[in-house]
């Protein structure tokens, strides 16, 4: 899920073991959810994931309190200029193919 309203990128433990990322320690502790709640963070994985055909390096942080993988603000900077065409439902990254967008499910793939 690309979430601009979240300064980080982090996912949920299991998310991580059905994935296979090491995880491994890392200097933030704890973070705060949109309602101010604080949320553990056990360490972070680092990973390669393929977004749109191109494969991008990510600092992922990882918590036992959800279930789902969130791209937050820090990640989309990291990726430069992009566009993002919300009547259309799609994504570009700089000059390369449009990306299209799909609704959060459960399923992790």
């Amino acid at each position: 899920m690309l979430d601009t309203g979240s300064d980080v990128s982090i996912a949920g433990e299991e998310v991580g073991e059905r994935l296979g990322w090491r995880i491994t320690t890392h200097r933030i502790k704890q973070v705060n959810v949109a309602n101010n709640e604080p949320m553990c963070v056990i360490g972070a994985a680092y990973v390669d994931l393929n977004v749109g055909g191109r494969v991008v390096e990510s600092e992922i942080l990882i918590t036992p309190d959800i279930n789902s993988l969130i791209l937050g603000i820090n990640w989309l900077r990291q990726q430069g200029r992009f566009q993002w065409d919300f009547e259309k439902g799609q994504i570009r990254f700089g000059k390369e193919k449009w990306i299209e967008l799909r609704q959060e499910t459960n399923s992790i793939r």
